[in-house]
């Protein structure tokens, strides 16, 4: 089983967390934290037919992004 690693882009919108994910080039949303390795592993998977227990999803805050 080979690992597929990708990150996961959050920022805050209203009511929920858009997520980009540069890998596959597109965003999906999560309405709490606790969603957002699934939504990623979710995206993933359709985009990229990769099991989703194959996925490793790397969730990178905001402020990740500034550095």
């Amino acid at each position: 089983m080979k690992e597929v690693k990708v990150t996961a882009q959050i920022t805050r919108d209203e009511c929920w967390w858009s997520v980009y994910v540069p890998e596959v080039d597109r965003t999906t949303q999560a309405r709490h934290l606790r969603e957002v390795k699934d939504m990623v592993a979710d995206l993933v998977h359709i985009m990229t037919d990769t099991p989703e227990g194959e996925i490793e999803v790397d969730i990178r805050p905001p402020e990740a992004l500034d550095a």
